[in-house]
């Protein structure tokens, strides 16, 4: 696959999403032909169900993981004003100094 990344980024993208599509049309076309519709109708109501539950629990840890990234770019921008105010405190303070020590 390391291929991928000397092509351009359009062929490489336009390859990638023609493959995996084949293969999810693939799946689906021999899903079908092994079981008829009549036979999936059955479990549409419990799929929905279980679907519903995967669905919730992936919107949740996503909410977890922005919640977790945007809290770190607080801290880290809260880090960077204060280590910018100690830089400017140390400048100001230096010119208290005699000329050879300010420098």
């Amino acid at each position: 696959m390391r291929f991928l990344l000397d092509w351009p980024v359009p062929l490489s993208f336009l390859t990638v999403s023609l493959i995996t599509a084949s293969i999810a049309l693939a799946g689906l076309y021999l899903v079908r032909r092994k079981y008829p519709a009549e036979v999936l109708k059955e479990n549409h109501e419990v799929a929905a169900i279980i679907f519903n539950a995967f669905g919730l629990f992936y919107g949740v840890m996503v909410a977890f993981v922005v919640f977790v990234t945007w809290s770190g770019y607080d801290e880290a921008t809260k880090n960077l004003q204060l280590e910018a105010s100690e830089a400017l405190d140390i400048f100001h303070t230096s010119e208290s100094f005699p000329d050879p020590e300010r420098k």
